[in-house]
């Protein structure tokens, strides 16, 4: 074995194989023919799990320096994981005759019907895929908006009640408002009490309206789990949308537009409207002005924009969000970071002006 001798892994429908610096296999380890074992075999290298048949192949090889496009780290051997290497595309442009070559399958029929099958599965599971991502984000947000509704008039009924014992408990915050009350007997248990001009209440009574704040309690739990989910599910979805206005708004534009692919379609006019369509429809009837902004006046990025400048604003936010959403839509690659400190550059600049 000589020091410079190296064998180049990589890995498809058929399994994986080694070649030499003249693309001849060197050796080889076969997937098992079910369409279903392949993508999980190739999924599983894809997240650089030791597979048998890695292992297999490398026992198999008579040197240690390895160069690869698999994402694996072996002990007793010499590893550079590289992108593009010629070994996948030479395996990729001749899978049909290596599937021969190496036994995995007999005859191009059965290379077809397993390569069918595979495309197959990919392909529903891409659908299952997108429309979870479209669905459940869409469904997600809009049950976080109603949580918001339902959490403000559950605290409002909270308020006027239990201030009918304590008008005088002052705290500006429903949540903590809340808990407050579901932890109270009475009010003379509050930390705060120096008296009170409000009704007494009878044990039932406390009781009743203790259970009361427990439900309303409960409700902003809900909303905080369903903010977590937001952020899990929306890093994964969008990773550069994410990043650059945060999961909540971010899950809000894709449910307005309808889908991701939908929000990337969109030319960054459209986007900077988005959620402000009534308005947009009042204005072409001729009963009010032209919005400049939708659902993303919200953000800070707005709102810490002098009045005068909060549509020069818009539209440098909506170009950045629609390249985040074609970047999420179309490539994957996370490029959320670059266009932030873009972003935050363009609106300095703007403020200052």
């Amino acid at each position: 074995m000589t020091e410079n001798k190296f064998v180049f892994l990589a890995a498809d429908i058929p399994g994986v194989f080694a070649f030499d610096r003249d693309k001849n296999i060197v050796a080889c380890s076969t997937f098992p023919r079910n369409p279903k074992s392949i993508l999980g075999k190739l999924e599983e290298l894809e997240e650089g799990t030791d597979l048998d048949e890695v292992r297999e192949v490398l026992e198999r090889v008579d040197t240690e320096n390895i160069v690869t496009d698999i994402p694996i780290d072996l002990d007793g051997y010499n590893i550079e994981v590289k992108e593009n290497i010629s070994a996948k595309k030479h395996l990729i442009e001749n899978l049909r005759e290596i599937s021969k070559e190496c036994g995995f399958v007999q005859s191009d029929s059965q290379f077809n019907r397993i390569l069918r099958d595979i495309q197959v599965i990919r392909t529903r599971d891409g659908i299952k895929s997108s429309v979870k991502k479209d669905r459940f984000v869409s469904q997600a947000v809009s049950a976080l908006e109603d949580l918001r509704r339902i959490s403000n008039e559950l605290s409002e009924r909270l308020r006027e009640w239990y201030g009918l014992h304590y008008p005088e408990l002052n705290v500006s915050d429903n949540e903590k408002y809340a808990e407050l009350v579901s932890g109270l007997d009475k009010r003379e248990d509050s930390d705060d009490f120096r008296g009170s001009m409000g009704l007494d209440l009878d044990r039932p009574d406390t009781d009743v309206v203790r259970s009361f704040a427990n439900h309303v309690s409960s409700v902003y739990e809900e909303m905080k789990e369903l903010k977590e989910y937001l952020e899990e599910v929306m890093d994964d979805v969008a990773p550069n949308l994410t990043h650059l206005i945060g999961s909540e708004m971010a899950a809000q534009l894709i449910s307005l537009a309808g889908s991701l692919d939908k929000l990337a379609r969109m030319p960054s006019s459209k986007i900077q409207l988005l959620g402000a369509e009534k308005a947009l429809f009042r204005h072409l009837k001729g009963k009010g002005k032209p919005p400049k902004h939708g659902i993303i006046f919200n953000h800070p990025y707005i709102q810490n924009t002098p009045d005068n400048k909060r549509g020069k604003a818009a539209r440098a936010i909506a170009s950045k969000l629609m390249m985040a959403a074609r970047t999420d839509n179309y490539t994957g690659k996370f490029k959320g970071k670059k266009y932030k400190d873009e972003l935050e550059k363009d609106l300095e600049r703007i403020r200052n002006e």
